[in-house]
């Protein structure tokens, strides 16, 4: 029984072309490298993550009447559930199950290692099936060939590749609108009842993952599901039965997402995420200043952005290319798509995947005034499939044409630009600067005080300096009780600007927290956002880290700057060449990429740091 569904699990995943089957192994490969990065730890370098630490609060909250979390419910439940074999002992082994004897014991480095793992581990598995899905999309549209490379461009978009293997939540929602997506196409071919409930179910898990997933649909499921069907009443399988079906798919699926999300569980919780979603969460993070001039200025970000975190260049247009072969194809196209059982499919069909795209940019990017990567991962995901299209188109019109060794060498050579970028985002995690930094931490003598600040995603890991006699202080106004404890350290209360009267040893300085007080000049259509402008008023503060930072606080100086680096040198001469191609160290979501600075005092304590 087992093998005869790992059969048909296989099946779905390859279709039974064993090129596919090669890119997703060795996509799985490379994921499986770069899952330790940051391990062993009690808390993540991911940055947002919900594993190890915020599954916790994800279930809680979420299920205590009144409160609410900053993401919905299944996810971090389905965390809880795979970790609950390694957190039920970690709970038994505590001295008493109240919440002070529970907290340490299941904050535990193994503990959270272990939790970290399996759900990266999870996460890898989601990534696979949103790379299968890729392939299924494109093979109905296009044929084995355009399958085959738009699993490939899916497999090597950075942005896709990182978040297919971390426990933040955008992996896991594009996996559920790609499989909806996939299903999508049934409903309209085949048209059975079970069709337009698979097709509710998996939207309504998608944005039960996260909400802001429901932008994938915003353009995508009214074309398919309410405009065709009124212009064109026999586009649809399902004929007069489409609004029967449709209806019952609907509420099906509503009533799965409350269940799912735990709005049904919790309403006054979820009343309380909605607001914090549309209030604060996204509004003080908004970027740009209202009105075209910023929308604008929001979608050249959001199109530099896929040039930094999708592919490189000649890529991205590659994707674009297929949106317009699908705008522009006819059906009578005497170019064959190879395995494709229909031929070409109408227009709007072959405008799904982009559509799934441009909804996450106009449903929710641009409303909240982001460029994120993690914001516009549906585009990656949809110009991954029209790029396979355009690449299958260009192989067709090459063959007879070209000289086959020519071809060949072609696509090698695609082949490899694609894998830079991913290469290099595993590479720079692996030769990230918190290593260094952690390094020559342990390196300080015993009895050494060295203050922190900002979130535990920023820092290295204190443990094993700990316990070598590092006095780590982690230093903020935040109340304390509220904080998630720094572990190999202490948590204190205090003004980050009165370091200096403080007098510790040394100060560490986070790229991700320095940014914050240095961001970059508001170009056109650019305003500072209102979380930025809470934090420039901080005038000490600023002052303090931006004085540090360049070596003009009194009675301190910079002992270690620490870089992201490649675990090996690249020699000068093919540096300029390699960044050319993409090969360079990758910054993603202030997780990867970004400097740290040791600040040690010049006047120190006996026997304190050198």
């Amino acid at each position: 029984m087992k093998t005869a569904r790992a059969r048909r699990l296989a099946a779905w995943l390859t279709a039974g072309d064993r090129v596919r089957a090669v890119i997703l192994i060795a996509t799985i490969a490379l994921q499986l490298c770069a899952i330790g990065w940051d391990l062993p730890c009690s808390s993540s370098w991911e940055n947002d993550a919900v594993a190890p630490r915020s599954m916790f609060p994800g279930v809680s909250e979420n299920l205590t009447p009144g409160h609410g979390f900053r993401y919905p419910l299944l996810h971090p439940l389905a965390m809880m559930l795979l970790c609950l074999p390694v957190l039920l002992p970690a709970a038994l082994r505590a001295p008493s199950l109240t919440m002070a004897a529970l907290r340490p014991a299941m904050l535990a480095v193994p503990v959270m290692t272990t939790c970290a793992v399996l759900t990266r581990l999870l996460a890898v598995a989601m990534g696979v099936v949103t790379l299968a899905a890729a392939g299924r999309i494109a093979e109905r549209l296009g044929g084995r060939t355009a399958a085959r490379w738009a699993v490939l461009l899916a497999a090597t978009n950075i942005a896709l590749g990182y978040y297919g293997r971390t426990a933040n939540l955008d992996g896991p929602a594009l996996m559920w609108t790609a499989l909806a997506l996939e299903r999508l196409y049934t409903v309209v071919e085949r048209g059975d009842a079970r069709d337009y409930r698979a097709f509710g179910l998996l939207a309504a898990a998608a944005v039960a993952t996260k909400d802001q997933a429901y932008a994938g649909f915003v353009l995508m499921a009214p074309l398919a599901l309410v405009l065709v069907p009124l212009l064109r009443p026999a586009a649809l399988a399902a004929g007069r039965q489409h609004w029967r079906r449709l209806g019952g798919a609907a509420w099906r699926a509503a009533l799965v997402y409350g269940l799912l999300s735990g709005a049904l569980l919790n309403p006054k919780g979820f009343v309380v995420r909605l607001r914090t979603l549309t209030g604060p969460a996204s509004q003080d993070y908004h970027a740009y200043v209202r009105g075209a001039a910023g929308v604008l200025a929001n979608a050249l970000d959001i199109a530099e952005a896929e040039r930094q975190f999708f592919w490189i260049a000649p890529l991205v247009a590659l994707g674009w290319a297929g949106v317009v072969l699908a705008l522009v194809r006819r059906r009578s196209d005497p170019v064959a798509t190879d395995g494709a059982a229909d031929g070409v499919l109408p227009r709007w069909q072959r405008l799904l995947p982009i559509l799934t795209g441009l909804g996450a940019v106009v449903g929710f990017a641009l409303v909240v005034g982001r460029a994120d990567p993690r914001f516009v991962l549906p585009l990656g995901f949809a110009l991954s499939i029209h790029g396979g299209l355009a690449l299958a188109r260009a192989a067709a019109f090459a063959r007879g044409r070209v000289p086959a060794a020519l071809a060949a060498a072609v696509a090698v050579a695609i082949v490899v630009l694609a894998a830079t970028g991913p290469v290099s985002l595993v590479l720079t995690q692996w030769g990230d600067a918190r290593h260094e930094m952690e390094r020559a931490l342990e390196a300080l003598p015993a009895g050494t005080v060295i203050e922190t600040y900002g979130p535990l995603a920023y820092q290295p890991h204190f443990e094993r300096a700990a316990a070598r006699g590092l006095q780590l202080h982690r230093v903020g106004p935040e109340a304390i009780g509220g904080r998630d404890p720094v572990s190999g350290g202490v948590d204190l209360l205090g003004a980050v600007g009165d370091a200096p009267q403080r007098r510790p040893d040394g100060f560490l300085i986070t790229g991700g927290y320095a940014r914050a007080f240095d961001p970059p000049p508001a170009g056109f259509g650019h305003a500072l956002p209102t979380v930025a402008v809470r934090t420039q008023s901080e005038d000490r503060t600023r002052t303090m880290v931006t004085s540090a930072l360049a070596g003009r606080l009194p009675g301190f100086h910079t002992a270690l700057r620490a870089e992201p680096r490649f675990p090996f040198a690249v020699p000068p001469s093919v540096g300029s060449f390699a960044a050319a191609l993409g090969l360079h160290p990758r910054e993603i979501h202030w997780s990867t990429g970004l400097p740290i600075w040791l600040i040690v005092a010049d006047q120190r304590r006996p026997g304190a740091a050198p």
